[in-house]
């Protein structure tokens, strides 16, 4: 068997004007049979890149926040009908139809992922989107507040930060006010502790009083520790917030981590390495309303053949690309491999011994 992506394939030989069908019949009458074709894309469908714009805390919920989204100014992510009020027709309390602010579609989404925060970008499943598994996501209110849909993690795409994408693997602070007790008649940490109260040894209580984007990845954090001067913290945190209770090594001068409260994952519930997978960065292209299957790749067909065993030149897509070329009568393009040589003695950037002359 080999699976054959249908981009891979025209690198070398231009078939795009091929359609699968077509492609299917004319490979297999060639010699090389065709079993199946998959089209990635048809498990992700209606889910685009938006920019977070505003964020509020849900009223209702210690961990939920309300954010509104831009999700670009295509046609394929307006309000489904019934969505936006008619004229002199007031909304549903609680219900927040699409917005416009002068640039794209405003959508609000209640989220309980906490590595998010305004002006990042992340991947929005709209009303009536699809999600690999057949997930379906529509709208609907989550404590009493409407949803227009919900922010994707990288497992909801189908992906993981340990293969796909290893710069989104977060890092997360043990945030004092997610605190849960294993016995809640015995708890370590108060419910009303103040910050510079002790939390054990040289840690304290500290309250973020401003969370600002240093660089993709890393946050320049204000914190309030009870001494009357704030403390600056430089961290890759991605879960701080204004607002939060943080704990505080005042010997380290450093936000902590649940290794260095040594706590249990029980007690920190949303202390998780999994959240909303968030795209923008280092000179990232995407823009709002952008088509999330075309970022991931996931706008492709995979053709499977049956290689039997006379054929071992076929298990490359180059040799599948050398079928496909007589078969269509297409010109191969093979790509040369090419190596540059650097300036300088190599003698001063390594050293070699060599222990046995013969």
């Amino acid at each position: 068997m080999m699976k054959l992506s249908r981009k891979w394939l025209n690198e070398f030989v231009d078939l795009r004007d091929t359609g699968d069908r077509a492609f299917a019949e004319a490979m297999t009458l060639s010699g090389s049979k065709v079993e199946v074709t998959e089209t990635l894309d048809e498990s992700i469908q209606k889910v685009v890149a938006g920019r977070v714009v505003s964020m509020e805390r849900h009223p209702d919920s210690d961990h939920m926040w309300i954010c509104k989204a831009d999700v670009g100014p295509e046609p394929g992510v307006q309000p489904e009908p019934g969505v936006q009020p008619e004229p002199g027709v007031q909304p549903e309390p609680g219900v927040q139809p699409v917005e416009k602010d002068g640039k794209g579609a405003l959508v609000q989404i209640v989220t309980g992922a906490w590595n998010v925060h305004t002006g990042d970008l992340v991947p929005v499943a709209l009303h009536n989107a699809l999600l690999p598994g057949g997930k379906k996501i529509t709208k609907g209110k989550l404590r009493g507040v409407m949803s227009a849909g919900m922010f994707c993690s990288l497992r909801e795409l189908g992906l993981t930060a340990e293969h796909d994408y290893p710069y989104a693997a977060i890092t997360p602070a043990a945030l004092l006010n997610d605190y849960k007790p294993l016995d809640p008649e015995k708890p370590s940490i108060p419910d009303d502790i103040q910050p510079g109260q002790k939390v054990f040894g040289p840690v304290v209580a500290a309250r973020v009083l401003e969370v600002e984007r240093a660089a993709y990845g890393v946050w320049r954090v204000s914190l309030d520790v009870g001494t009357g001067e704030p403390e600056l913290d430089e961290c890759r945190f991605q879960n701080l917030h204004t607002g939060d209770m943080a704990a505080w090594n005042t010997k380290t001068k450093d936000i902590c981590s649940l290794e260095d409260l040594h706590a249990k994952q029980e007690e920190f519930p949303h202390c998780i390495t999994d959240g909303i997978w968030i795209l923008n960065e280092a000179d990232s292209p995407v823009k709002p309303g952008d088509n999330i299957a075309e970022l991931i790749g996931a706008d492709d067909r995979v053709v499977e053949f049956e290689i039997t065993p006379n054929r071992p030149d076929c298990l490359s897509v180059i040799g599948l690309a050398r079928e496909a070329s007589a078969t269509f009568g297409r010109p191969l393009t093979l790509h040369e491999p090419e190596v540059k040589g650097g300036a300088g003695d190599i003698g001063e950037l390594v050293d070699i011994d060599i222990e046995d002359g013969d």
